[in-house]
């Protein structure tokens, strides 16, 4: 999942029914990223990430790929004690982290586990600091798309920074884009979400 956050309002762009189970999350955090800083946006707009981030290596990747902030779900519920019994939805979770039935939330001892979230949650802080530092940097400001590495094949790496098109502040705007992205800025409405695209063959209007 991935989200972007203005002010108070978070808007959400995920794939509940896995439509697209091979788009991966760093497109769309490319592709935010490329749209707020070609609109000089960027400094008005903190992008967070989500979705399988369990450990240090992972909330380095993704501030290193555009995100200011992670939030993870599914390292928080197992060291509150989720054992992935699949039954969230019919409120008969066994180890109670996930229900509102009150015999089977009884599974949860809010002093022991509250002090196990805390020491995950701080671990894996520190195991963020600790790469960072194996880096050479000081500060996550430091990280960028060239700290990052794609293996495109058996013999080759190449960092995010090469691979993708890093628009420049408020190219958009002049027009300093590839045909791509200039197609793509043409295409844009402000007034809806719907992509251009052509009508079917029976339509009437």
């Amino acid at each position: 999942m991935f989200f972007y956050y203005v002010r108070k309002r978070i808007t959400t762009c995920k794939d509940p029914v896995n439509i697209f189970p091979k788009f991966p999350s760093r497109r769309l955090r490319f592709g935010t990223r490329n749209a707020l800083v070609g609109t000089g946006l960027r400094d008005k707009v903190a992008i967070g990430a989500s979705g399988k981030i369990a450990g240090g290596a992972d909330v380095v990747r993704r501030i290193a790929l555009g995100a200011d902030f992670t939030n993870s779900a599914r390292g928080m519920m197992m060291a509150t004690g989720c054992v992935q019994a699949q039954k969230c939805n019919t409120n008969m979770c066994p180890s109670g982290v996930a229900t509102q039935n009150p015999w089977l939330a009884r599974g949860v001892d809010v002093d022991d586990k509250g002090q196990r979230v805390a020491n995950y949650h701080n671990g894996v802080v520190r195991s963020a600091k600790r790469i960072l530092a194996s880096m050479g940097l000081s500060s996550f400001q430091d990280l960028g798309p060239e700290h990052v590495f794609h293996r495109v094949d058996p013999a080759h790496a190449t960092s995010y920074g090469e691979l993708y098109d890093w628009l420049e502040p408020g190219a958009l705007l002049t027009g300093e884009v590839s045909e791509r992205w200039q197609r793509i800025w043409e295409c844009a409405d402000a007034t809806a979400f719907t992509a251009l695209h052509r009508k079917h063959p029976r339509a009437t209007n």
